[in-house]
C-alpha cells in the first residue's frame, strides 16, 4: 500500500533518465521511483537543465554510471545536482553484480553513493537483516563458498576493459599486463592464462606489441579473448586448474575468491581489495587467513535484486539510516 509521508520528513528522487543509453536501463531506474513512491516519497524525471534549489538533506539523486567524456548526459545531470544544492553523498549510481556470473533468474546490482569508485563508494547497508539477505542470495543465485583450493597449477589474470577509465584509475592495462607477468616471474613459473575483457576489442597495436613481447620474454604465457561468448564459461573451465588469480580491479575476481582461487589485487580502487591474499612476491605462498564469510556479508549489504528495490525496501532502509523513519 502507497503511504503518504507529512511533508517535513518527504524526501525526493531525481531520477536522470537521460543519463541511461537504453529503454531497458531505463525501466530499472524507474523501479528505484516505484520504490520511493511505495514509501510515500516524491519521484521527478530530471534531464539536468532545471532551475531551483535542492535540498541538500531530502533531495536524492539517481544517475546510471559515473560522469565521463563518452556519456556527456552523466557529467551534466552530476554538476547539476550539485550546483543546485544536492549533496554528493546523495547521488547513486547503477553499477554491476560483483558476482554476476553466479547469478540465475534474478539479477543484482550495485548502488554505490558519493562515488562509483570502489575505494570511495559508500552504500545503503541493511546490517540488522544480513543474515535473512545472505539466505535470500544464497537462494536466489548459484553463489556457494568453496573450500580453498590448494592443488592449482594455473595463474588466472582478469584484464579491465580499455585502455584506461574510471573503473581503474586511467592505467594502461597493457603496460599493467606487462609489469605484473614480469613480476610474478620473479617468484613463480606457473602458467599465465590471460582472459582479456570480454566486452571490447583490444586496441590492435597496443595489443600485438605487447603480446609479441609476451610471447617471446614470458615462458608458459596465454592470451584469451572471445573464445567463449561468456566470461562465466571460461573462467569455470580455467578455475579447475588455476592456482592464484590476478587482477587490477576487475570485478572478475570475486568468482575465483568464492570458487577457493586466492586473489591478488594490484590496485587498491578494486571491490575485493580487502580480501587480497598478499602481494605478487607471495603468489607462491597465498594468504589463506582471508575472512571470505565476511566478504559474503559485505557483498550482501551493497548489493539488492530489482525486486527490492520495486518493494521499496533499499528505500526504506536509506529514510531509517538517514533519520526520517517509516512511519
Amino acid at each position: 500500500m502507497k503511504k503518504t509521508n507529512p511533508l517535513e520528513s518527504r524526501l525526493t528522487l531525481n531520477c536522470y533518465m537521460i543519463t541511461a543509453p537504453s529503454r531497458h536501463k531505463q525501466e530499472l531506474m524507474s523501479n528505484w521511483m516505484k520504490g520511493t513512491a511505495i514509501s510515500g516519497d516524491k519521484h521527478i524525471i530530471t534531464r539536468g537543465n532545471e532551475d531551483g534549489n535542492l535540498d541538500p538533506e531530502k533531495d536524492f539523486a539517481m544517475i546510471w554510471g559515473a560522469p565521463n567524456s563518452s556519456n556527456p548526459h552523466r557529467t551534466i545531470a552530476f554538476n547539476s545536482f550539485l550546483k543546485r544544492g544536492g549533496n554528493q553523498n546523495n547521488i547513486f549510481y547503477f553499477d554491476s553484480n560483483v558476482l554476476k556470473q553466479l547469478e540465475r533468474d534474478m539479477a543484482f546490482y550495485r548502488f554505490p553513493s558519493y562515488s562509483i569508485h570502489s575505494h570511495e563508494s559508500k552504500f545503503i547497508f541493511d546490517s540488522e537483516n544480513i543474515d535473512k539477505k545472505l539466505n535470500y542470495i544464497y537462494e536466489n543465485t548459484n553463489i556457494k563458498l568453496h573450500d580453498w583450493k590448494t592443488d592449482g597449477k594455473n595463474i588466472i589474470i582478469y584484464m579491465n576493459r580499455g585502455d584506461g577509465g574510471w573503473s581503474h584509475q586511467g592505467v594502461d592495462v597493457y603496460k599493467w599486463l606487462k609489469d605484473t607477468c614480469i613480476e610474478i616471474r620473479k617468484y613463480s613459473d606457473r602458467p599465465i592464462k590471460v582472459k582479456d575483457h570480454p566486452g571490447r576489442k583490444p586496441n590492435k597495436q597496443k595489443i600485438d606489441e605487447t603480446l609479441d613481447w609476451l610471447y617471446l620474454n614470458i615462458k608458459d604465457f596465454f592470451y584469451h579473448h572471445r573464445e567463449t561468448k561468456k566470461l562465466g564459461d571460461w573462467s569455470d573451465h580455467q578455475i579447475k586448474n588455476a592456482h592464484a588469480a590476478v587482477i587490477l580491479t576487475s570485478t572478475a575476481g570475486g568468482v575465483p575468491l568464492t570458487k577457493g582461487i586466492p586473489v591478488f589485487v594490484t590496485h587498491d580502487n578494486a571491490y575485493i581489495k580487502p580480501w587480497s591474499a598478499g602481494e605478487l612476491k607471495n603468489i607462491e605462498t597465498p594468504n589463506l587467513d582471508v575472512d571470505r564469510e565476511e566478504f559474503m556479508r559485505y557483498y550482501a549489504s551493497s548489493h539488492w535484486s530489482m525486486e527490492e528495490i520495486e518493494r521499496g525496501d533499499l528505500w526504506k532502509v536509506l529514510r531509517e539510516q538517514r533519520g526520517f523513519g517509516n512511519d
